[in-house]
């Protein structure tokens, strides 16, 4: 049986922006701690400089990191549909029978979301899992359209639908 990995109180990933935030943060307030001296206005601009720096390093690091998020949720989503294609077709061509809406199309969606709870949720880390928060519905979207294409060559062998009778 796998093991599901320790989630971390802070990610790794998450902890340069944090750092750079909080000497920012020390920086603001050894700026707040100066006396107004002849000498205040030259350091201050100095070190408002270094705490833009500070920021632009900690933004960029955050956009970084968000990206590689996206990227690897989007590997992981994509490799999990590919591994189960086959499966998701044919469950596809038995609760959906025809194209028309009903309550086969309902069913196949509620497939799909179990299909995204047991397959693709235990495979990501806790960005991961924010990210499938934001974006489930291009995800049932992306199962959709590739069981669609995938099901477009292949015959239709459900036993149940329209025009099929078992008589």
């Amino acid at each position: 049986m796998f093991r599901r990995r320790q989630k971390h109180l802070i990610p790794a990933s998450a902890l340069p922006p944090l750092l750079l935030t909080l000497g920012g943060l020390a920086l603001m307030w050894a700026l707040l701690q100066q006396r107004a001296t002849p000498g205040f206005i030259a350091v201050n601009r100095y070190s408002m400089i270094a705490l833009l720096a500070l920021a632009a390093v900690g933004i960029g690091l955050a956009v970084i990191n968000r990206a590689r998020a996206e990227r690897r949720f989007d590997a992981t989503v994509r490799t999990a549909i590919e591994r189960h294609i086959d499966a998701l077709v044919q469950r596809r061509q038995q609760l959906r029978g025809s194209e028309s809406p009903g309550p086969e199309a309902s069913r196949w969606e509620q497939e799909m979301k179990h299909f995204i709870a047991t397959q693709i949720a235990p495979l990501l880390n806790r960005r991961g899992e924010r990210v499938l928060q934001e974006r489930h519905l291009e995800v049932l979207h992306r199962i959709e359209n590739r069981a669609a294409i995938a099901a477009a060559g292949r015959p239709n062998l459900s036993l149940s639908g329209p025009g099929v009778s078992l008589r």
